[in-house]
């Protein structure tokens, strides 16, 4: 029986393509690239910076430029530092208008009406992500200090540790927590080997990965709220 529900932010609660997509627009050397294509590279490449940066290696500068030119350089396209970083520039002023989407904002009021714990794992930077998580609104569901930054405690996910700092600072039972996150390489795999109970929010319709356990459910947000209204 679920009592708590933890969420990742990005792509989960709200689509992460619509600003990129749009941002991607007003650069001539993007226009021609599959917005969804460059998503998937940035974000691969991005995971790689994210790592590096953690570990001192590079300033937070230097991981937007890496993401982007790497990510673009994997389609073909050549990029400057000075272009990588105004793409920065005009996608987090995107970001600025970002809105939970009406579906997963039904499932958080549902889960609120049920009465269980609400909270949020993410990867990024802590500034970064918490104005993300202001913007979005998410002090109606979730309180600050059920708020995991990677950034906060430098540990990434699929690392279970954030997963294990989230149920001790909550006081969570991992057999009755739920995570729902939109990547299967880090949110599904970080949570199954917490031992929590997870959904794979799979939006890009990415197939399971050869050999890997199965989540507790997956689907859309359709599924998502049938999953939940079964607890």
């Amino acid at each position: 029986m679920i009592q708590a529900v933890l969420f990742d932010v990005d792509d989960t609660l709200y689509d992460q393509l619509a600003p990129f997509a749009a941002a991607c627009q007003t650069f001539p050397a993007l226009r021609d690239l599959d917005p969804a294509a460059l998503y998937q590279t940035r974000s691969r490449r991005g995971m790689e910076a994210l790592i590096r940066m953690n570990a001192g290696e590079i300033s937070l500068e230097e991981n937007h430029i890496y993401r982007m030119q790497m990510g673009c350089r994997d389609l073909g396209v050549a990029i400057s530092e000075a272009e990588a970083l105004s793409f920065q520039a005009v996608y987090e002023h995107e970001q600025t208008r970002l809105t939970v989407t009406p579906g997963m904002t039904r499932i958080l009021d549902l889960c609120q009406t049920r009465g269980w714990e609400l909270g949020i794992i993410t990867n990024g930077p802590s500034d970064h992500q918490r104005r993300k998580c202001r913007v979005l609104g998410l002090g109606r569901w979730i309180s600050e200090d059920h708020i995991f930054v990677s950034g906060d405690s430098g540990i990434l996910k699929p690392d279970p540790a954030i997963f294990r700092l989230a149920r001790d600072r909550m006081g969570l039972e991992p057999e009755t927590t739920l995570y729902v996150g939109d990547s299967y390489e880090h949110d599904m795999a970080g949570a199954l080997a917490a031992g929590w109970c997870c959904f794979w929010l799979n939006r890009r319709n990415v197939s399971l990965p050869a050999g890997k356990a199965q989540p507790g459910g997956m689907g859309d947000e359709k599924a998502l709220e049938r999953f939940l209204l079964e607890q």
